[in-house]
């Protein structure tokens, strides 16, 4: 799992609820000098896919601020 730059670990699980309905999950963390990124994602086997490409969007959509607390944003608009 990656985002901001830095990398970490990342399980995939697929159970059966008690009621017999079965369930997947991508569980990852993230270190970072201030601290960690955890993320959890529970979905259904038929959309997990889709689900776990989503998570990805919105890991490449975070921003951090740098030390002196300055938010380097990226030009995405053609000047």
């Amino acid at each position: 799992m990656s985002a901001l730059g830095q990398s970490g670990p990342a399980f995939d699980l697929d159970w059966r609820t008690a009621g017999g309905v079965r369930r997947n999950a991508r569980v990852g963390v993230i270190s970072f000098p201030g601290g960690s990124l955890e993320c959890v994602l529970t979905s259904s086997p038929g959309s997990m896919r889709q689900d776990c490409q989503s998570l990805n969007q919105l890991l490449l959509s975070l921003r951090c601020a740098s030390l002196d607390g300055k938010l380097d944003l990226p030009n995405v608009t053609p000047e």
